[in-house]
């Protein structure tokens, strides 16, 4: 049942970051914003490594469906991409407009959790109704 709880896991830390991305996306100055960014870092970063490793949610799109790796890069590429813009807050060596970037990289999770869950239960879907 390790992999039941890891589940659970992965559906808290989704929770988590839901809930720490609306609080950014209320906010609407620096101020506000940066005390957030720190722990919004290491959310992400467990979280991506949760997913990303040993019985993740990408090892196990990839064995069920070897043919959706492509995707599954891509959405590993973003998660690189959210770590570096979060990175970039935090240095404040950002050279364009801080809330509206930080904003941004909030939509950018919702939309990139949503494909990655949407992919998650295709493939799952296929693998225990067409493959499995």
């Amino acid at each position: 049942m390790a992999e039941d709880r890891s589940n659970e896991l992965i559906a808290e830390q989704h929770h988590h970051l839901r809930a720490l991305a609306g609080r950014i996306k209320q906010a609407s100055t620096r101020d506000d914003i940066a005390p957030l960014l720190p722990e919004l870092l290491s959310s992400l970063q467990v979280h991506f490594a949760a997913e990303e490793g040993p019985g993740g949610v990408m090892e196990t799109i990839q064995e069920a469906a070897p043919e959706r790796s492509r995707q599954v890069e891509a959405l590993v590429g973003e998660h690189r991409s959210m770590l570096g813009t979060v990175g970039l807050l935090l240095s404040e060596d950002l050279s364009g407009d801080f809330v509206a970037t930080a904003h941004k990289v909030c939509d950018e999770l919702t939309r990139h959790e949503a494909e990655e869950n949407d992919l998650f239960l295709e493939v799952l879907e296929t693998d225990i109704g067409g493959r499995g």
